[in-house]
């Protein structure tokens, strides 16, 4: 490549060190961002040596008189923080597109760790046909020293950003990384025990979050919680002609990485791992941009923090609640003689027995009341030829327990404990998918079972 092959320049931000501009390959069309380092010896030979080969979005690397060019394709789609606010994607699948972004993160494993808390920013996040990009429109040059712990430490707190919803083992697993309690130390190794966690749910990577998270409460000299009771997978039989492989959790294939552009105000903001305070952060948001600089849509570098707490709904003890303060609630005082002769009359205080005799039961049948626990589940198609069976029992409320069940031609294959379940079948045929769900009671109810036949 060469610089005059771009045209239609356009500077994003720009130092005594580097700067960052837009451009467009007359040749193809294309969108590109621009890093020009004016002082190569600037960058490590380290940096200078993985460039090419381990970012995703360096379409070369140029040097002349002027310092060194980093070529970079422009990322579309949306910023992270725009996406989550855009769409409600099921937790199952944002656990997917965490996993997928995780892998994709080994290629960043021999930079210094200067330059991969940088990569793995939130504002560094863009979100491509619902695939965790990572822009890599970052200060190269930075030497500052980072700890490892530090970088895990901002992976966790971009992995919040997407699974901000996440419960039990899930979220004590993001605390970790978040904390630096954990005992983590490569990129490869965080996939493998992120995998194990959310998609396989292994029992011994289960004890070994509840082990980490234990420790840090208790350094912070907190009562220590009470052992979560962790369920024991039942050893599959699995049948000699099937690999054992046949069912596994589900894992989407790697997509292309693409990038975007990013706002760079005054100072590359995004090297800073920690978030700054409310107040700073609206001046930043707030200040007005002294040229066309910038464009509108690019995203905001500092986070945003905002609160929108609602009321609590009214649930069925409060409708209960209400109906009784309304029903007993007295008269004014301009009311005396009328209240004297009620109390005089045997009529109003059976009606008022009555009145809330009635209350009392349709209260009781709202509150007590419950749909019987029946086992059921429909089976959807995903991405990828891939199916879905999604949990359709009633009686929820007062479910404890599911067990999914898998046969491969009448031979027991593998059981689950999942809510939904989301399969990867490796051999062709016809599977059988049971579902039994157990009440608080502990009784079970009967099996509701559906075939799948797989085909490649």
């Amino acid at each position: 490549m060469k610089l005059d092959q771009f045209t239609k320049w356009k500077l994003l931000y720009k130092d005594d060190t580097q700067c960052f501009s837009n451009a467009t390959d007359k040749e193809t069309e294309n969108e590109v961002v621009v890093i020009t380092h004016y002082r190569p010896d600037s960058l490590s030979r380290t940096v200078r040596h993985l460039l090419n080969d381990h970012l995703h979005n360096v379409l070369d690397t140029i040097e002349d008189e002027n310092g060194l060019h980093i070529v970079l394709k422009k990322l579309g789609g949306f910023t992270l923080k725009k996406y989550m606010k855009l769409n409600q994607v099921p937790y199952e699948i944002r656990v997917q597109m965490v996993y997928d972004w995780l892998k994709s993160l080994i290629v960043y494993e021999q930079f210094p760790d200067a330059i991969k808390i940088q990569l793995v920013d939130v504002d560094q996040i863009a979100v491509v046909d619902d695939q965790l990009k990572s822009r890599e429109l970052i200060d190269f040059s930075n030497e500052k020293t980072v700890e490892l712990t530090e970088v895990f430490g901002q992976i966790g707190m971009t992995i919040e950003k997407v699974l901000f919803d996440s419960k039990g083992y899930h979220s004590e697993f993001i605390d970790n990384l978040m904390i630096g309690t954990h005992s983590i130390f490569s990129f490869n190794l965080l996939r493998k025990q992120f995998k194990d966690i959310f998609i396989y749910e292994k029992s011994a990577a289960l004890e070994s979050v509840n082990f980490e998270y234990n420790i840090v409460i208790n350094d912070l000299e907190c009562e220590a919680p009470v052992l979560k009771g962790i369920p024991k997978q039942s050893k599959p039989a699995i049948k000699e002609d099937i690999a054992p492989e046949t069912v596994e959790a589900w894992e989407l294939d790697d997509d292309p990485v693409a990038p975007t552009e990013v706002l760079l105000d005054k100072e590359i903001v995004v090297n800073e791992p920690e978030l700054q305070n409310d107040e700073e952060e609206q001046i930043v948001l707030d200040s007005p941009s002294d040229s066309d600089v910038y464009d509108e849509d690019i995203p905001d570098i500092l986070p945003s923090a905002s609160s929108s707490r609602k009321p609590r709904a009214m649930d069925d003890e409060d409708e209960l609640d209400f109906e009784m303060d309304t029903l007993f609630t007295g008269a004014s005082h301009d009311h005396d003689v009328e209240l004297e002769t009620k109390k005089k009359s045997p009529v109003v205080p059976i009606l008022i027995g009555i009145a809330l005799v009635i209350v009392l039961f349709l209260g009781g049948k709202v509150i007590f009341g419950s749909e019987p626990v029946e086992a059921e589940f429909s089976i959807e198609p995903l991405m990828q030829s891939r199916v879905a069976f999604m949990n359709e029992s009633t009686g929820k409320k007062n479910i404890d327990e599911y067990l999914w069940e898998i046969y491969f031609e009448d031979e027991f294959v593998q059981s689950f404990n999942d809510e939904n379940l989301f399969p990867i079948f490796e051999t062709e045929g016809k599977y059988t998918i049971t579902l039994k769900a157990k009440d608080k009671d502990g009784d079970w109810s009967e099996p509701y079972s559906l075939e799948y036949d797989f085909r490649n």
